[in-house]
């Protein structure tokens, strides 16, 4: 537990100036594209993969900030096309894919990777 006092690290916050989100399946340009076009038919088959966590992520407070802004940007997006808002990890996926300037996947492929990556 020791390791977790000090969580999350600011040294690896700071090591990359984008927010840290843990990416637990490489999702193929054709999906991503699907997603960002706001296709309900693909959104209703992406919903029920798991592509990125949602409990744990990171960064430096200029980019924490403006991923708040396209969070809620987004919600605002999902609600106009019937999306589902309730999984926070189809929003965090949709503002990666939509914004990469500001956020860098960190592939891992396990759920619990980043309670470790940023301690």
């Amino acid at each position: 537990m020791n390791q977790y006092i000090n969580w999350p690290s600011t040294k690896r916050c700071s090591e990359n100036p984008k927010v840290l989100i843990n990416s637990i399946r490489n999702v193929p340009d054709s999906e991503r594209k699907n997603l960002l076009n706001l296709n309900l038919n693909f959104y209703k088959k992406f919903i029920k993969r798991t592509n990125v966590a949602g409990g744990a992520f990171g960064g430096q407070p200029k980019y924490l900030l403006k991923f708040i802004y396209y969070y809620y940007k987004t919600i605002k997006l999902f609600i106009k096309h019937k999306f589902f808002i309730g999984k926070d990890q189809n929003l965090f996926a949709f503002i990666a894919f939509s914004h990469p300037e500001i956020i860098n996947l960190v592939q891992s492929g396990d759920w619990h990777y980043f309670l470790k990556y940023l301690s």
